[in-house]
């Protein structure tokens, strides 16, 4: 590990404190360190990439902030088609992503270096959009795609296809289509089921289905799904992680399959994946 990227969430002054202690470590250890830019001079560092780049060139990715920013350093992962180690440092919020908290960072970073780590492979989807006659792949995605409606108290109607085979033309308030990392995000609002992130599957869970005999559904992570857009008023859309919003019109198709490529999540020593799912959860409490 000669090169550490770092990803933080910029308007966090804890993150940005974090990083300047990052950049003092690695100078002790003489290891290189990789910031943004637009960062960099306020940590006075010259090592200053645009932030897109900076998975490229790095051994390591470290990333300062929540959920959020990981999904987003993921997207730049996903972008260059590299896997690097993640190791993700929770500052403040829930975090199911981020469990490593800011004071074991330092120890864990010594372990990486002695190459005493352990990290959980994620299971990532693809997905491709045709609309009209524009065909669109999109970045991998770790946690989900999620198709909504976008309108105020409209339901959105969505036919669907695995593996070719029609399942059902669902009236709802949308659509999630995650992985087992993912489970534990919006699926789970939605009332999807908990998969440990071991597995390799893919859950589809319906929004507010107007029936309520409509439910979560898990299936092999082989399944090819296929979503088109049966509703006229235009005002369907889906994201990826949460990250961005692109509208979807009648008849646009959305296809959802296994990613060829993983995620590599540094792992804490110190809790394992029920530990954190009692703590997040307060399971027991009460």
């Amino acid at each position: 590990m000669k090169s550490i990227g770092i990803i933080l969430k910029q308007k966090s002054e804890e993150a940005l404190y974090l990083a300047h202690e990052v950049l003092r470590w690695a100078g002790k250890r003489q290891r290189t360190v990789l910031v943004d830019q637009e960062i960099g001079p306020r940590l006075g560092h010259s090592e200053v990439y645009p932030e897109e780049r900076i998975p490229g060139k790095a051994d390591l990715l470290v990333v300062l902030g929540g959920d959020g920013t990981l999904l987003h350093a993921v997207q730049l992962l996903g972008r260059l088609g590299v896997r690097i180690p993640i190791l993700g440092v929770n500052m403040g919020g829930l975090g199911y992503l981020t469990e490593i908290g800011p004071e074991e960072l330092f120890p864990i970073l010594d372990d990486v270096l002695k190459g005493k780590f352990r990290t959980g492979s994620r299971m990532m989807l693809s997905c491709n959009t045709v609309c009209g006659e524009k065909s669109s792949q999109w970045n991998p995605v770790l946690n989900d795609v999620v198709i909504t409606n976008s309108a105020l108290a409209r339901i959105a109607e969505l036919e669907i296809f695995i593996d070719n085979t029609y399942v059902t033309t669902l009236r709802a308030d949308g659509l999630i289509l995650s992985t087992p990392t993912g489970s534990t995000a919006y699926s789970l609002a939605a009332g999807g089921p908990i998969a440990h992130p071991k597995l390799d599957c893919i859950i589809m869970t319906p929004i507010c289905p107007h029936l309520l005999t409509n439910r979560p559904i898990v299936l092999p992570s082989t399944s090819v799904i296929e979503v088109v857009v049966r509703s006229r008023h235009g005002d369907v859309q889906f994201t990826l992680d949460g990250q961005r919003g692109t509208p979807l019109s009648y008849l646009d198709r959305v296809r959802v399959t296994r990613a060829d490529i993983r995620m590599e999540i540094i792992l804490s020593p110190s809790r394992d994946r029920y530990e954190i799912l009692r703590t997040k959860l307060k399971w027991g409490t009460g």
